[in-house]
């Protein structure tokens, strides 16, 4: 005999109501297996799994970071009693909560990302996705997608994982599905496939359809339902997608033709080596094309004129959709132990966003400097992020802005904390999945989460597995000043010349993009060092466009739009200054449960003329 149990947050339980009786209810209510709900997480989503922690404190003699640390945890079974003679051992229960809470309540974990850890988190899920739990089932391949030390991902064994889920409408499952047919990673590349993936995860109806009728990666519109003719957003944001695709082939034709030409390859490579340089030349001309269409539809777009009765203000969409309450973690670290280099500018840039974001858009910020009360030491900033977990609800926001050193080690990206030490990545570094676990929608209740990171290989946390490929490391000159890297190694988009809003756009397609979960990140930079330079106003080059963005925003823009004015900008100074090849990026993170939402800027009530003094709106970026 099995039985399923349902999900109930410990602290929603009144005091009076005895927990032992409500076990027994849920009992009695899902017997029979693993089951799941409706299409998109929810805090009863799995009746197999904890989706969210408790929020209970640990007590105040714990003084180990770690412990805070979200981990896929082995719940031991509980014993059920009924009456004098009837009792029995309910299963064990997979849960993503906290480390400690884990320990307290006797179950099984394993922290990081070595072997060890892949084998605990594949043992804590893989009974209730055999039992066909779709929440399960998608963490499977989760894990399987990932990197575990010197174990590669296995992405056919995550696609067949992801299909199980997909099929049962999971909304997680079919983006993540959606990455790999869009990657060809474990399954043939298939755009249009990816496409209808994401389409469905949003929750739109109507197949997209591609005309291909140049190559694979040229010319294609996009085919909408009859009721919605005007498709020319949605083409931009698709040729996006396929343009970093085709960026990222680049990247792979580029490394395995690197490493075909090493001294000690073999010889007879040659017909495999004028094979590839003919894909790689190929995969330059689809780029090219790509970039030409973006630029030729963003134009059109530009030419729509604007529907009327519609303004440029923030008043012009009348009544906003409820957004909660905003919160951000701000972090700049200027000072690191030797041999780690000291920065410039991150303890500037971060205290002007924090009065910005404060000031003009109604944040709560936490502030996490080298001077400041609270130091941005791992255990302080792990520490902070735990504690404003405690504070979201679920239709809050969170931005996370982080300005320091960053590395790459073991295929993940790390944020380098004040206290750490070169090489020393077990004991102080922070990795990128770990921020990626705190922030999933399992784990945190706020709808809306926007990580912005102005460091070295900041983009590594947009995915689980990272390469660091010949081409990126061949194509940057040794630098003469500083980066933000601890060890010194994607093409641009035609951008609107100042800021866009979306006053033009329908309160109800803001509503739409709002209820649906966001994990973004904005970084200022790829998968290689960005600059630590002074613009000339005590700010990096990232901080100063994005805080100028910020600035001359007067209505409601998201984080898309703040991406496209701040690339140029960042783009041409980087070269000017340095002649180094800077270029942000913007993308959903991958495996935390975003749904293709948005991040929305909107100035707070009577702030739209913000300006301190030493506001951005009258700062240059020189081209």
């Amino acid at each position: 005999m099995s039985y399923a149990i349902n999900i109930i947050e410990h602290d929603s339980i009144p005091s009076q109501v005895n927990p032992w009786l409500v076990l027994l209810l849920a009992l009695i209510g899902t017997a029979g297996g693993c089951a799941s709900g409706g299409n998109h997480m929810t805090e009863a989503e799995s009746a197999c799994s904890v989706v969210r922690e408790t929020g209970r404190k640990p007590d105040k003699v714990l003084n180990n970071v770690d412990d805070l640390l979200t981990v896929d945890c082995l719940l031991p079974g509980q014993m059920i009693q009924i009456g004098m003679n009837q009792q029995w051992m309910t299963p064990f229960r997979p849960a993503i909560i906290s480390a400690w809470e884990c320990k307290v309540q006797g179950g099984q974990y394993a922290i990081g990302y070595t072997s060890d850890a892949r084998k605990s988190a594949l043992n804590v899920w893989q009974q209730c996705a055999d039992q066909g739990d779709k929440v399960a089932q998608n963490y499977l391949g989760e894990i399987y997608a990932r990197s575990w030390g010197n174990i590669k991902p296995d992405f056919t064994l995550a696609a067949e994982w992801f299909r199980k889920a997909a099929d049962q409408g999971y909304s997680r499952a079919q983006n993540n599905l959606g990455i790999l047919y869009e990657n060809g990673k474990g399954v043939p590349k298939n755009i249009d496939t990816a496409l209808n993936l994401y389409r469905q995860a949003t929750g739109l109806a109507g197949p997209i359809k591609l005309d291909q009728t140049i190559n694979q990666t040229a010319r294609w519109e996009i085919k909408e339902p009859s009721q919605k003719p005007d498709t020319t957003d949605q083409k931009i944001k698709t040729l996006q997608q396929q343009l970093i695709a085709t960026q990222q082939l680049l990247l792979d034709k580029q490394e395995e033709l690197d490493k075909l030409k090493k001294p000690n390859a073999s010889e007879g490579n040659q017909a495999v080596v004028k094979k590839l340089q003919q894909a790689l030349n190929e995969a330059r001309l689809d780029e090219k094309k790509l970039r030409e269409q973006l630029s030729d539809t963003q134009q059109k777009l530009e030419a729509i004129p604007k529907q009327p009765g519609k303004t440029e203000t923030h008043a012009g969409l009348g009544d906003l959709p409820n957004m909660g309450q905003y919160y951000a973690l701000i972090i700049g670290i200027d000072n690191y132990q030797a041999p780690l280099a000291q920065l410039k500018t991150p303890v500037n840039d971060a205290k002007r966003i924090a009065a910005m974001l404060s000031q003009k858009y109604g944040f709560k910020t936490t502030l996490l400097v080298d001077d400041g009360p609270i130091k941005p030491t791992r255990d302080g900033i792990l520490s902070t992020l735990v504690e404003l977990k405690g504070q979201l609800k679920d239709n809050d926001n969170l931005l996370i802005y982080y300005a320091g050193h960053g590395s790459i080690y073991s295929n993940r990206g790390h944020w380098l904390p004040q206290d750490a030490k070169s090489n020393d990545y077990d004991a102080h570094w922070i990795s990128s999945d770990d921020i990626k676990k705190e922030i999933e929608t399992a784990t945190m209740k706020a709808k809306r989460v926007l990580i912005v990171a102005d460091s070295c290989y900041s983009a590594a946390i947009i995915t689980s597995a990272i390469t660091v490929s010949p081409i990126k490391t061949a194509a940057i000159t040794p630098l003469l000043i500083g980066t933000r890297s601890t060890t010194s190694m994607t093409g641009s988009i035609a951008a609107p010349s100042g800021i866009s809003n979306l006053a033009d756009n329908s309160q109800d397609f803001i509503k739409a993009e709002a209820e649906r979960p966001s994990r973004i990140a904005l970084t200022s930079g790829g998968y290689e060092p960005v600059l630590d330079v002074d613009s000339g106003n005590g700010l990096s080059i990232f901080a100063n466009a994005f805080l100028e963005a910020l600035a001359k925003n007067d209505g409601v823009i998201d984080t898309e739009h703040i991406f496209l004015y701040i690339k140029p900008e960042v783009a041409a100074k980087a070269e000017k200054i340095g002649g180094n090849h800077q270029i942000p990026v913007y993308s959903h993170i991958q495996q935390t449960g975003d749904n293709w939402g948005e991040f929305y800027f909107i100035p707070h009530a009577g702030q739209a003329d913000y300006q301190d003094g030493k506001s951005p709106i009258a700062l240059t970026v020189a081209k």
